[in-house]
């Protein structure tokens, strides 16, 4: 059955949700949305939440753009690694880093393929979104800044696997250059584009 931005409208309505429509790329709502912890690079106590259907609406897509951006630096494998430990340590939410640009956001993709997308469906991710950005700011934005991926303490999710703090230990201490180049022989990240002179 799938779902519209006119049907996720609907669920915004009813909860006095503030959007803005835009009709570029198919159209898609932003949302602002305030947030506990995160700050945005601008010190702004919120985020933009893009929500669209893809796929012609078999896909609910969700997203926080430019939560960070880190684009080169020392710290690049503790910034991987914690994206990746976000990732793992949460039911929904995904951490995306575009090594091109630097930017960091999370998202969240809600396969409905042939099924109707309920309203607490659709508040559970917009929520599970909002909470997640919040619980792993720390984490992220101290990679970021220290180069140590300190794993935030949340109640929903399961403790930390045994094995998982030495293998961030070893990311962390691994260099970069060797990592980026493992990455690229197994297909997991595209070569730097050559620049011209």
């Amino acid at each position: 059955m799938a779902t519209t931005l006119k049907e996720i409208q609907g669920f915004m309505d009813e909860a006095k949700l503030k959007y803005q429509l835009s009709e570029e790329k198919g159209g898609f709502l932003v949302v602002p949305y305030s947030t506990r912890a995160y700050r945005a690079p601008d010190g702004d106590e919120g985020v933009r939440i893009i929500i669209r259907g893809d796929d012609g609406g078999e896909t609910l897509s969700m997203f926080a753009p430019g939560l960070y951006v880190y684009k080169e630096g020392p710290h690049a494998l503790a910034v991987f690694g914690a994206c990746l430990h976000a990732s793992y340590i949460t039911k929904f939410v995904q951490y995306e880093w575009d090594p091109a640009d630097g930017e960091i956001r999370a998202e969240i993709e809600l396969p409905l393929v042939d099924a109707r997308l309920t309203a607490s469906q659709f508040h559970r991710c917009l929520d599970a979104l909002i909470s997640i950005i919040d619980s792993c700011d720390p984490m992220i934005r101290g990679a970021i800044e220290t180069g140590k991926i300190a794993p935030p303490s949340l109640k929903a999710v399961p403790a930390v696997p045994p094995g998982m703090e030495e293998l961030m230990r070893l990311l962390a201490a691994a260099d970069p250059e060797k990592l980026r180049q493992m990455l690229e022989q197994a297909g997991a990240m595209k070569p730097p584009a050559p620049t011209e002179r």
